[in-house]
């Protein structure tokens, strides 16, 4: 993700496209993850809104979506390994588990007051920088390990 600072209140963001280089060959766990995109991706279109009313509430509705969904979408790949007893359960699900508190903690400042442009810009670029390298690494270990025990 690229965050440029254009001046003290502009902020340019890149989306990040979805290749099929993310898929981990998990059709179920693939759509979720593209879903996590889109959704990260669509903080810049409201970031063209943000100074008004309705995009501070769009962000926000955003925000809580991506902390539900991405619960969900844990709680579906731990299900998935506890089902193939995946020796890396726990240090999987401890990465998990802190993503999901650094979430949290954006949304209750967001919340709270914090809510800015730089800090919006911010949450894309973590969401989508995280996710990147947990698929590449630990989530394609994952889809290897169940590959396996078919």
């Amino acid at each position: 993700m690229k965050v440029v600072e254009l001046n003290k209140r502009e902020v340019e963001l890149v989306p990040i496209i979805w290749r099929k280089s993310y898929e981990t060959g998990i059709e179920e766990i693939d759509k979720q993850h593209q879903e996590i995109f889109d959704r990260a991706n669509s903080l810049i279109q409201i970031n063209k809104n943000f100074g008004i009313k309705e995009g501070v509430e769009e962000a926000e509705r955003v925000i809580d979506f991506l902390n539900e969904y991405i619960i969900t979408h844990f709680s579906d790949e731990e299900q998935l390994q506890l089902k193939y007893d995946y020796p890396e359960y726990r240090n999987h699900k401890n990465s998990h588990n802190k993503f999901i508190q650094k979430i949290e903690e954006f949304n209750v400042d967001f919340k709270e007051g914090e809510n800015t442009l730089t800090n919006l810009s911010k949450l894309n670029a973590f969401v989508l920088k995280w996710l990147i390298r947990h698929i590449g690494s630990e989530d394609n270990k994952l889809a290897q390990y169940i590959k396996d025990q078919q």
